[in-house]
C-alpha cells in the first residue's frame, strides 16, 4: 500500500493512513488544492475506483491512479488512467492548476485513452518499457479534458510539467531523433544514452497546443511508394539536408552552395529499402527541423 502522512507547522504528526487496494500499489506524487488535495499512485489493484471518477475499471498492467482528496481525507473521486501495457516507467507528476489538474509521465500503452489531443498515436518503433511522454488533464470535478502522447519513434518520456505565464513547460528525456526541433536551440545528437528534452505548449481553454514544434518545412510525397525523387520545400532557403537511418547512420547529405526554399532529392540513386529514415533540413537562419520519411 501507498501511506499518506500530513505533518503540522511544528513537525507534529496530524493524520497518517494507508491507501491501497488488494495488490500492489505506491505513492508517486501530491499536490495541494483548494478544498483538499491531489495524489498520485502506481496500480495493480482493481478495487480503487470511487464510483464517480471518468475511468473505473483499470486498463493494464501497472496504471496510474488519481484521487482527489477532500481536507478531512475523504475521497472526493479517483479514476485510473493508463492502457494495456506499463504506465508508470517514468516519475510522473502532477499539477494543479486553475481548471483542474495535469498529470505527465512516460507510457508503453498505444491504446492510452486520449482526447482533444496534440499527438492523438502512440509513436515508438525502439519499445523498451517506455514509448512517448504523455500529459492528461482532469477537471476539478473530474471530468476527462484531454489527453495526448508527445514523442517520437524511440524512448521519451516526461518527468516534471510547469506553469507560467500561461505556458506549459514539459522536461523529460528523449532517446528520440524524430522530434520536430524547429525553433530550438539544441542540436538532436543521436547515441546510446538519452538526452534532455524541453518542449513549451500553450494553454488554449486548457487544453495544450504545441507552441514551438511545427515544422518550417513540408517533404512530399510522404509515404513514397512509386517516386524516385523527393521534394522539400520550405518557408526560407535550405542550407543542407541529410537522410539517416533511425539509429542515425547517415545515409546521404548536402550542403547547397546557395541556400534555397525547394530542393529535390533524387532518391533512386540511394537504393532505399521500406522503412522509416529521417530528414533533417538545417535553414539560412541555422534553424533545424527533422521529418520522418516512409519508404514504402
Amino acid at each position: 500500500d501507498a501511506i499518506i502522512i500530513e505533518i503540522g507547522e511544528n513537525d507534529e504528526l496530524l493524520y497518517s493512513s494507508f491507501y491501497g487496494g488488494l495488490l500492489h500499489d505506491s505513492g508517486m506524487r501530491i499536490a495541494t488544492t483548494e478544498g483538499g488535495y491531489y495524489a498520485l499512485f502506481r496500480t495493480l489493484s482493481d478495487d480503487l475506483a470511487s464510483g464517480n471518477g471518468p475511468f473505473e475499471e483499470r486498463f493494464g498492467l501497472f496504471d496510474l491512479l488519481l484521487t482527489r482528496f477532500n481536507a478531512d481525507h475523504s475521497i472526493d473521486w479517483t479514476t485510473y488512467f493508463g492502457g494495456e501495457s506499463f504506465d508508470d516507467l517514468s516519475p510522473s507528476d502532477i499539477l494543479v492548476y486553475d481548471e483542474g489538474v495535469m498529470i505527465a509521465g512516460g507510457t508503453g500503452s498505444p491504446d492510452m485513452p486520449t482526447l482533444n489531443a496534440y499527438e492523438s498515436v502512440y509513436d515508438t518503433i525502439d519499445y523498451q518499457g517506455v514509448g512517448d511522454c504523455f500529459i492528461a488533464g482532469f477537471a476539478h470535478d473530474g471530468e476527462y479534458q484531454f489527453g495526448t502522447f508527445f514523442g517520437s519513434y524511440s524512448r521519451d518520456y516526461a518527468t516534471k510539467i510547469l506553469l507560467n505565464e500561461g505556458s506549459l513547460y514539459l522536461l523529460g528525456s528523449s532517446k528520440s531523433g524524430g522530434l520536430s526541433t524547429s525553433g530550438a536551440h539544441f542540436e538532436i545528437q543521436f547515441g546510446y544514452l538519452m538526452s534532455g528534452l524541453i518542449a513549451r505548449f500553450t494553454l488554449a481553454t486548457g487544453i495544450p497546443e504545441i507552441e514551438d514544434g511545427a515544422s518550417r518545412m513540408k517533404a512530399y510525397p510522404n509515404p513514397i511508394s512509386t517516386a524516385n525523387e523527393l521534394t522539400i520545400s520550405a518557408e526560407i532557403g535550405i542550407n543542407s539536408w541529410s537522410i539517416s537511418q533511425l539509429n542515425g547512420k547517415r545515409i546521404r547529405e548536402e550542403l547547397r552552395q546557395v541556400p534555397s526554399s525547394k530542393v529535390r532529392i533524387d532518391l533512386e540513386e540511394m537504393s532505399l529499402s521500406s522503412g522509416v529514415y529521417l530528414l533533417e533540413v538545417v535553414f539560412a537562419d541555422g534553424s533545424k527541423a527533422v521529418e520522418r520519411v516512409v519508404m514504402e
